[in-house]
């Protein structure tokens, strides 16, 4: 294509700009509002999956174990039932690396956590998480597990 064809078409597309200025700007304004839409429903889509993300860790169980008992043994013990779909170890340095965010300038804070007792915990996972509370009671009666903490137990606090 030469230059005098490339600026023909340049040169009819302004004149037909300049000629319809209020359909040109509506349609500016048209695609512009589509774009905005499309991204504002990107936003959405995004932040609906780091929600799902966020419920979905949020139907675990931890189990929290006697600094005693073999706390590897125990979560393949448990990884074994029918019942439970993953167990998980989580040590008190994982958990503290997890937090540390929270502690941000109160570092003095952190250190004094890294210095205590914390438990070794189990992340449980079950198959049927409708049993839980069940499941719970029933783990929470054994001597060597000092806690158990799960989901249901705080939306049950709250209805009381």
């Amino acid at each position: 294509m030469n230059n005098q064809r490339v600026m023909y078409m340049l040169r009819d597309a302004r004149e037909g700009i300049m000629r319809n200025l209020g359909a040109a700007t509506s349609a500016a304004l048209l695609i512009f509002v589509a774009m905005a839409f499309c991204g504002i429903l990107l936003l959405v889509r995004l932040g609906v999956g780091d929600l799902m993300h966020y419920l979905e860790s949020q139907v675990t169980m931890k189990v929290y174990l006697d600094p005693s008992v073999d706390t590897e043994a125990v979560a393949k013990i448990l990884q074994n039932n029918s019942y439970v779909k993953t167990a998980e170890v989580e040590t008190k340095e994982q958990m503290l690396e997890r937090l540390s965010f929270f502690f941000t300038g109160r570092e003095h804070l952190l250190l004094s956590f890294q210095e205590s007792d914390i438990p070794d915990a189990i992340r449980l996972e079950l198959t049927d998480k409708s049993q839980m509370g069940l499941f719970a009671e029933q783990l929470g009666g054994m001597k060597e597990i000092i806690k158990v903490v799960y989901p249901q137990q705080f939306a049950e606090t709250i209805l009381k």
